[in-house]
């Protein structure tokens, strides 16, 4: 969980746009586990709080009180 909070924490101003995944490609099969889909998710994108999307680059932050995985698993059931 440490390696999350440091994820959060990256620096949107000193990213490459070019080294960001890009979330248009990412796919994740909706009939797998949460667990799994969850897991994938983070295996393709690698940081799940900065990536892109086409040419925009895109910081997540939660300021509602939930945690990332409740975050995650609302997204993913969602989809």
């Amino acid at each position: 969980m440490n390696d999350l909070k440091c994820l959060r924490n990256a620096d949107i101003s000193a990213c490459n746009a070019d080294e960001l995944v890009d979330l248009r490609n990412v796919e994740v099969n909706p009939k797998a586990s949460l667990n799994r889909r969850t897991d994938d998710f983070i295996a393709q994108v690698g940081n799940p709080y900065l990536f892109r999307v086409d040419d925009i680059v895109v910081k997540v932050e939660f300021g509602d009180g939930k945690d990332f995985s409740e975050i995650l698993t609302d997204v993913i059931l969602a989809g």
